[in-house]
């Protein structure tokens, strides 16, 4: 059975930790805890006036960018796709608002846009890969080489029967 005694001991030893809490809590650690601290905050400070820095830096060269390409561009492209119709691919992901400015380009260079095909996110999938390959067979002229590359499979897909303006009616095989 517990006695009096063990109580006595269990008390005395919480008032000896809650001392020695104390004690290295307000002594010797304390200043050392206050300078590591006090450097890290200036380091941090450091850190964030820099990126703050590189923020400013990155946006005034957006807007040098976005007003050299406003002055710049209609001089370019005026007349450069005069009576061309292009067949506009949307990939998934794509920001609308650049879209837009696509067909703002291409109207300013003389260009219609007659048709806007919007790629699903299922045909990037894995699962879709044959019919894809598929699809490219039958878009590509036999014998074509299709160049190396990490764009290869997109050319592949996209089909030299498009850029030709003679796109393929049939539908592919589900597997």
């Amino acid at each position: 059975m517990i006695d009096f005694r063990y109580h006595l001991v269990s008390i005395i030893a919480i008032f000896f930790a809650l001392a020695t809490g104390i004690i290295l809590g307000a002594g010797p650690f304390d200043e050392r805890a206050d300078e590591v601290v006090a450097d890290q905050l200036a380091t941090f400070r450091d850190r964030n006036q820099e990126l703050q820095n590189q923020i400013v830096a990155l946006e005034q060269g957006i807007e040098y960018q976005e007003t050299f390409l406003q002055t710049v561009m209609p001089a370019l492209v005026d007349g450069q796709l005069d009576g061309q119709r292009i067949l506009l691919v949307v990939t998934p992901g794509a920001d609308d608002e650049q879209v837009d400015r696509l067909r703002d380009d291409l109207a300013m260079s003389g260009a219609s846009v007659s048709a806007t095909v919007t790629i699903e996110p299922a045909w990037s999938e894995a699962d879709s890969e044959a019919v894809l390959d598929e699809l490219a067979a039958q878009l590509v002229d036999s014998g074509t080489t299709l160049p190396e590359g990490p764009h290869r499979r997109c050319r592949r897909r996209g089909g030299r029967g498009i850029r030709r303006g003679r796109p393929r009616h049939r539908r592919p095989r589900r597997r």
